[in-house]
C-alpha cells in the first residue's frame, strides 16, 4: 500500500505530465482544448454560460486540515510548496 507521501508524489508527477500535454495541445490548435466529450459533459451538467468561477460558491473546506496538508508536504521533500488558485 501507498503512503501518503507515495501517493502525494505520484499525483504531481502525473500533474507535470498532463500540464504539459494541455500546453502542447493548446499550442497545436492555437485556441485551446475543445474535446467533445469535455464539451458534452459540461452541456449535459452545467448551465449554459457556467464558468470555472462558479465552482467558489460550492467549496467549503470542510475537511481541510492545514496542520496535516503542511506535514504531508515536509514528509514529502518538497523544498517549496504553491497553492495555485483560480476564483
Amino acid at each position: 500500500m501507498l503512503s501518503v507521501i507515495e501517493c502525494l508524489q505520484r499525483i504531481m508527477i502525473i500533474g507535470q505530465k498532463l500540464a504539459l500535454k494541455m500546453k502542447r495541445l493548446r499550442r497545436s490548435s492555437g485556441e485551446g482544448v475543445h474535446q467533445p466529450e469535455y464539451v458534452n459533459f459540461m452541456n449535459e451538467n452545467y448551465p449554459e454560460g457556467f464558468k470555472y468561477s462558479k465552482f467558489a460558491p460550492a467549496f467549503t473546506a470542510e475537511f481541510f486540515d492545514p496542520d496535516q496538508w503542511a506535514e504531508v508536504i515536509q514528509k514529502s521533500g518538497a523544498r517549496s510548496y504553491q497553492s495555485l488558485q483560480r476564483l
